[in-house]
């Protein structure tokens, strides 16, 4: 999944678009963060966790600043939560 990731911020930078590539350097930081701290590459299980999680907290801080007023912050931040769902499975309707 990281190789992904890292082929995806390749792309980004050569298009120079900067919300996507620092959506993706931020995730890539996740991913090799968890990397370093467990000694060996990520399962795609776990890769999907750390890309959950990043999603969650994004949502987040979404709401925080919604109720902050600050409408230029959410537009960013759900610009990245949109990068960071594209590496997500697609949710199953009910």
């Amino acid at each position: 999944m990281i190789e992904k990731i890292r082929d995806d911020l390749k792309k980004a930078m050569k298009n120079g678009k900067k919300n996507e590539i620092n959506a993706l350097r931020n995730l890539i930081s996740r991913l090799k963060s968890k990397e370093i701290e467990t000694g060996a590459e990520l399962s795609k299980e776990a890769s999907l966790k750390i890309c959950m999680s990043a999603a969650k907290q994004i949502k987040d801080s979404i709401e925080q600043f919604k109720k902050a007023d600050r409408i230029d912050l959410v537009e960013i931040e759900q610009i990245e939560l949109e990068i960071i769902e594209n590496y997500l499975p697609k949710q199953i309707a009910e």
